[in-house]
């Protein structure tokens, strides 16, 4: 019927939501390190620009582009964050950009971020909490220039690699000009 494929949709976006629920948890407690890296500062730049993006979305009622910005957009830079770091992300960069996917997902999923909120130890409402203040941070544009060489090279490394029908190379030598 003509409802279907928003059928699907939402059982799609379900599946995500307990994913979402399960690595949030996961992920805030871990360990993790305590250094600074050039990875973290970008994914730190990065959810920096979920909430800026997210939170102007919602204010022109564009609520479809928010939950892309503020879920499917982070949740993609978070996998991409955690390939970077080896799994072994910096401690406090994971913990805030979690707490701030949960408050950013909360106007569209209240009471899984209420869980997850009151799981991570927080003692108020996430309906109630406030949004990081972003304002004052500047987005690095070398950041992400750095961030897409890399993602860049591996992606032409794999297509090379699946060309030349080569599995597992001993090694590879970049020629830079």
């Amino acid at each position: 019927g003509p409802f279907h494929h928003y059928v699907f949709e939402f059982y799609a976006l379900d599946a995500k939501l307990e994913a979402f629920y399960t690595t949030s948890l996961e992920w805030h407690a871990f360990k993790g390190r305590t250094d600074m890296q050039h990875v973290d500062a970008w994914f730190d730049m990065k959810v920096q620009q979920a909430v800026r993006d997210t939170v102007k979305c919602m204010d022109e009622t564009m609520f479809r582009s928010a939950l892309q910005r503020g879920f499917f957009d982070l949740q993609h830079a978070m996998k991409w964050y955690l390939k970077r770091t080896k799994k072994n992300p910096n401690r406090d960069v994971m913990k805030r950009a979690i707490e701030t996917q949960v408050l950013l997902l909360a106007p569209f999923a209240p009471h899984i971020c209420e869980e997850i909120w009151k799981k991570i130890g927080k003692e108020d409402f996430v309906s109630l909490a406030r949004l990081p203040d972003i304002a004052e941070k500047p987005v690095d544009p070398e950041l992400d220039a750095a961030e897409s060489l890399i993602v860049n090279v591996l992606d032409d490394v794999r297509r090379v690699l699946s060309l030349a029908k080569v599995n597992k190379p001993k090694q590879i030598t970049f020629f830079v000009a």
